[in-house]
């Protein structure tokens, strides 16, 4: 639709006062609706495209969407470190409850269509990366996760910990059970490091993925544990979801548990070789 089809004349009379008045009086959004309901669906589906095209020309420039980043992490950072543990407690309470009363209102079909349609878009999504997007996605994300300010990250903390401590040792179980235990089962490279084990370790190490054998340590779910009287764990990390500088924090975090951790990469665990070397399995 062309602008000088448009009878904007029609649509804004009154003098500048007049509209000062109005719109910024007690009755202003009362006002705006009213204006609305009076515009053209032709005029409205105007007003709609222009903003369109604004909003994307304002956004596909690289130094306002800089700026626009830079001043909302400003925001955030001052939210978070003025939240507080009790804030922080309780936001994360009215988050829970939201979440808590829409999932109530669905049927179990609708919860597990929903369920279906975002693994598919995740899906779709991981299929149009090559494994070079994937690997500079978790490097982005993990130094994203370093650059959290410190006092959101403790307060962070100190409100989940709160949390747990606060739950009885059932609701503890159940919290596992729901977040770890997932229906995909043993992946591809867990699978060939469990055979690996089972030959060179016989009756040594348990898979413990998804929580399966029930170990969580610190918050952390490790894939395999030790059964033999040694407090060790072994994780196997995929480099799409494992940065390498995320090994370094991984074996820091077991460590403050007394836990002796080996970190066994995908790229290796077909290579028995490699493995030895990891696990150090002297050949004679």
């Amino acid at each position: 639709m062309e602008e000088d089809n448009i009878q904007i004349c029609d649509v804004f009379k009154g003098s500048e006062a007049d509209w000062t008045k109005r719109f910024t009086g007690p009755r202003a959004n009362s006002n705006r609706a009213a204006l609305m309901r009076s515009i053209s669906p032709e005029y409205q589906a105007y007003i709609d495209k222009k903003k369109s095209e604004a909003m994307l020309k304002l956004h596909s420039d690289p130094e306002w969407a800089k700026k626009r980043s830079e001043r909302q992490t400003e925001i955030m950072d001052e939210y978070y470190k003025n939240l507080g543990i009790e804030g922080w407690n309780l936001r994360s309470k009215k988050s829970s409850e939201t979440m808590t009363r829409t999932h109530a209102r669905m049927s179990p079909e609708e919860k597990k269509a929903l369920n279906l349609l975002l693994s598919q878009k995740r899906k779709e999504t991981d299929a149009k990366r090559t494994p070079a997007e994937r690997i500079a996605l978790g490097l982005k994300m993990s130094e994203a996760q370093r650059n959290i300010p410190k006092a959101r990250k403790e307060a962070c903390k100190a409100a989940k910990i709160a949390w747990w401590n606060g739950l009885s040792d059932e609701e503890k179980k159940v919290h596992v059970s729901k977040t770890y235990t997932k229906k995909d089962g043993v992946t591809e490279p867990e699978f060939f490091l469990g055979l690996y084990l089972k030959k060179r370790f016989p009756g040594e190490w348990l898979y413990n993925g998804q929580c399966q054998a029930g170990f969580v340590i610190g918050g952390k779910v490790p894939d395999f544990v030790n059964v033999n009287g040694r407090k060790a764990v072994v994780e196997m990390f995929g480099t799409y979801y494992h940065p390498e500088g995320d090994e370094a924090q991984r074996l820091k975090h077991y460590a403050s548990y007394g836990y002796d951790c080996t970190i066994v990469w995908e790229y290796d665990v077909a290579n028995e070789e490699e493995l030895d070397k990891i696990f150090g399995v002297t050949s004679g």
